[in-house]
């Protein structure tokens, strides 16, 4: 189409030109969405897990300890602050393209399921907002996150 015609004109010069890009648009490698989800989700669970093991250490009522399935509410406080640094570390991993961090992210996943699934008698929801949470984080690590 010439410059100089009609509809060049009353379109504004956008008839022959592409879409700016923006970050819905941009081209990356397969499963980059999936992986940067799962990152997030290690860092969110991260913060989940370290909320509930400080509420384990410092106000003890806020844990039934007697729904616990073994030991005190320190010890599982003190197990969860562990947890929940290691999957911070794990996350930050994930985000630069580390597999390390993929492997860890999925381990430590794992491990804090099965820690969440011990626990949940001492405080039901956010038990079960961490374990939903390391299962989507597993899904995604384990589908995209060694493609680097």
């Amino acid at each position: 189409m010439n410059r100089g015609s009609g509809l060049w004109r009353v379109l504004g010069g956008m008839a022959l030109t592409e879409p700016p890009k923006t970050y819905a648009t941009v081209d990356g490698p397969a499963g980059f969405g999936w992986t940067m989800f799962a990152g997030t989700m290690l860092l969110l669970a991260s913060f989940v897990t370290g909320l509930y093991g400080l509420t384990a250490l410092v106000d003890d009522t806020y844990v039934k300890e007697s729904g616990l399935l073994t030991g005190s509410t320190t010890l599982w406080g003190i197990v969860l602050l562990a947890v929940a640094t290691l999957q911070g570390i794990s996350g930050l991993l994930v985000y630069v393209g580390n597999r390390k961090g993929a492997i860890i992210g999925i381990a430590l996943a794992s491990l804090s399921f099965v820690a969440h699934l011990l626990v949940i008698g001492g405080y039901p929801l956010w038990s079960g907002t961490a374990m939903v949470l390391d299962v989507l984080i597993i899904f995604g690590l384990s589908r995209y996150g060694f493609d680097g």
